[in-house]
């Protein structure tokens, strides 16, 4: 059984963000958009895949920003990006994985489906650990079409081959959902047995509430969402094929004091892959900046 440091990290409590009028504003303004397809043999036959998106700013912008998640986030974990680009003047749309994709060519074939049901032809992506390896997948799956003009990644990576769970991948829906969860703290957030994240014993307030906010939202996955991430986490064809994307325009965003994110060894060969990305470093932030 995992126990959590209920004093700081409490998932049995709602988040102090999701009582924050700030959040409030974002739901009432913002509404919460489904979204059914075929999925085209990506998720079985005659399979529909429910996709879940906020999409917010002008709609005559065809080539927006698309929000990709970390692997136990959803659709409102960036509600404060959407809200400041749209006030801006930019689209932003924050899309949430459907739970019947468990192949990451599956994955990249739905998400085109999703893009051409929404008329968007150039899309420029964002995404979180899991969201920003998806999303050079997607550029990779469509280099030759070139949807994708270009790609931020933070706290990301290019290789499953990191998390070393192969060999479990195709056995992950099998499991149930506390054992899920479990694996996602213990492996992914790098949660103790009696104690929190390894962000240090004087954890920014910001950090704290980033994190429980995360910590909610995951709760209330089900456990479908989680076998399927977790399997497109750990899937073998994990691999990004960096020569396909060296006309990419990329920013590679990493927090520097969040070593249970992403090891040494994983940025470091982000940065290989692509040695022509920019780089912005954040001193703090944690695993969600």
């Amino acid at each position: 059984i995992l126990l959590l440091n209920r004093a700081r990290y409490d998932m049995s409590e709602p988040a102090e963000l999701f009582r924050s009028r700030e959040y409030a504003s974002f739901r009432s303004n913002i509404a919460l958009r489904r979204l059914r397809l075929s999925s085209g043999g990506a998720a079985g036959e005659g399979a529909e895949l429910e996709w879940t998106y906020y999409d917010a700013g002008p709609r005559s912008v065809t080539c927006p920003l698309v929000l990709l998640p970390p692997i136990c986030g959803t659709a409102d974990v960036f509600f404060r990006q959407v809200v400041a680009l749209s006030a801006l003047g930019f689209r932003v749309l924050s899309v949430e994985y459907p739970a019947e994709l468990w192949s990451v060519e599956g994955w990249c074939y739905a998400f085109g489906q999703l893009l051409n049901a929404l008329n968007l032809s150039r899309v420029h992506l964002l995404g979180a650990c899991l969201g920003g390896f998806l999303a050079l997948k997607f550029a990779e799956f469509t280099r030759d079409s070139g949807r994708v003009l270009s790609v931020v990644l933070c706290n990301s990576f290019a290789d499953t081959a990191h998390f070393r769970r192969h060999t479990l991948a195709n056995s992950f829906w099998l499991y149930p959902g506390f054992a899920l969860r479990t694996i996602l703290l213990r492996k992914h957030m790098h949660m103790p047995p009696g104690g929190g994240p390894t962000t240090g014993a004087d954890c920014d307030v910001s950090i704290i509430r980033s994190v429980n906010f995360v910590l909610t939202r995951m709760k209330e996955l089900t456990q479908p969402q989680l076998a399927s991430r977790l399997t497109l986490n750990c899937a073998a064809e994990g691999y990004v094929q960096p020569h396909l994307l060296a006309h990419l325009p990329l920013t590679i965003i990493d927090t520097l004091d969040c070593p249970a994110a992403l090891t040494d060894q994983v940025r470091d060969h982000l940065y290989k892959c692509f040695p022509h990305a920019r780089l912005a470093h954040l001193k703090t932030g944690g695993n969600f900046p």
